[in-house]
């Protein structure tokens, strides 16, 4: 069975059992590669160390899955927590990329706004206004700034 639960999105309580099946599965992922390159005379005792790390992995996935099934409520809730925090930082990259995006527009309007012999003071013109690349800017500026996340996951019955 895989395991693939990120620690920061379980609480606390399944947070040790998660670290025993991912330590059990390195050792046991270890034991396999030393036993599967060894001499013939070593692998008894390898294949002895792998078997008792097996025996370790399952122990440890039991006692993790048990207590996802006692602790689901809390599960449930800490992946709630984990889903808005992320979606709270996105928000704050999103925006921040939006930023960015209509700074990289005004240096394109200027960029195109510059003649060799005439002053430059503003980006206004339809000549800057035209240039494709400040239109490419705008445009992902606009779809990051229109564009919807959830607020939260939903509430499952």
């Amino acid at each position: 069975m895989t395991v693939n639960l990120k620690a920061a999105h379980v609480p606390a309580v399944i947070r040790p059992l998660l670290a025993a099946v991912i330590d059990a599965s390195a050792a046991q992922n270890a034991l396999h590669h030393r036993l599967t390159t060894a001499q013939l005379p070593d692998r008894p005792a390898l294949q002895e160390q792998y078997d008792e790390a097996a025996v370790g992995g399952k122990a440890a996935l039991e006692s993790l899955a048990a207590a996802t099934i006692e602790h689901a409520p809390q599960m449930r809730a800490a992946a709630a927590n984990a889903f808005a925090a992320s979606i709270e930082r996105a928000r704050g990259h999103l925006a921040a990329a939006e930023t960015e995006l209509r700074d990289a527009a005004e240096a394109a309007a200027l960029h195109a706004q510059i003649r060799p012999g005439k002053p430059t003071l503003n980006t206004g013109s339809e000549r800057a206004n035209r240039s494709e690349a400040r239109g490419i800017c705008m445009r992902a500026a606009g779809e990051l700034r229109n564009l919807e996340l959830p607020a939260n996951l939903p509430e499952l019955g």
